[in-house]
């Protein structure tokens, strides 16, 4: 096979792979998108409060994928990792004290508290649960940001800033999925209510048709 003929083989394959009509063609599990996008959740830069839209548009490993497909991933993904992460945590907590010990005995690093066992974990789930960090920032009246909450205490500098804002992005997260029960049976009530009035307004409109007139 001659030079000619590789590099215009080479040219046609890599053309196809940039081709928009292949959009959809490519498996999500193993592509470069999936790893590419794993790094970025981990590292904090994608969490459930990013635009799916805005993260589709950041790289061609993702604009690859049609959006809603995407965005589909995204969300399983993202769930995936928050699991993962939250199994770590449970795990930490119970091979605590045994770290603490190992900790301890390294002479090179200065000794610090795990975030389970700081105030800090208490703290951030009664602002999480009392909704802070839904609530509008009123100089930017825009929603309140991470880095905002973690300087109204003192106590969060214990930890990195971006310690605290993965913390904060998996206590949202919980407390989210606490609530989903609670606003579905608000809205079960809620219909069964307006049911009600309706009824109640039909029997009192069919008693005023019924009642002999004077």
């Amino acid at each position: 096979m001659g030079l000619e003929t590789v590099q215009k083989k080479y040219g046609e394959s890599n053309q196809s792979c940039n081709d928009p009509a292949k959009k959809g063609k490519i498996k999500w599990t193993g592509s470069a998108g999936r790893e590419r996008l794993k790094q970025e959740i981990i590292a904090g830069s994608v969490h459930e409060m990013s635009d799916p839209a805005e993260v589709h548009q950041r790289h061609d490993d993702y604009t690859i994928f049609p959006l809603n497909q995407f965005k589909t991933n995204l969300e399983s993904l993202l769930e995936q990792i928050i699991n993962e992460f939250e199994r770590f945590e449970v795990d930490a907590e119970a091979y605590g004290h045994d770290i603490a010990i190992i900790l301890a005995t390294r002479t090179d690093m200065p000794e610090k508290r795990p975030w389970h066992r700081s105030p800090c974990k208490e703290l951030l789930e009664k602002l999480v649960k009392e909704g802070k960090h839904l609530e509008i920032d009123p100089e930017t009246e825009q929603k309140i940001k991470p880095k905002a909450i973690y300087q109204s205490d003192c106590k969060f500098r214990e930890f990195s800033l971006k310690v605290f804002r993965n913390h904060l992005y998996q206590e949202a997260d919980k407390q989210a999925k606490k609530d989903r029960p609670r606003k579905k049976t608000q809205k079960k009530r809620a219909r069964r209510s307006r049911a009600d009035r309706v009824v109640e307004e039909a029997h009192h409109l069919l008693n005023r048709v019924d009642r002999p007139e004077a």
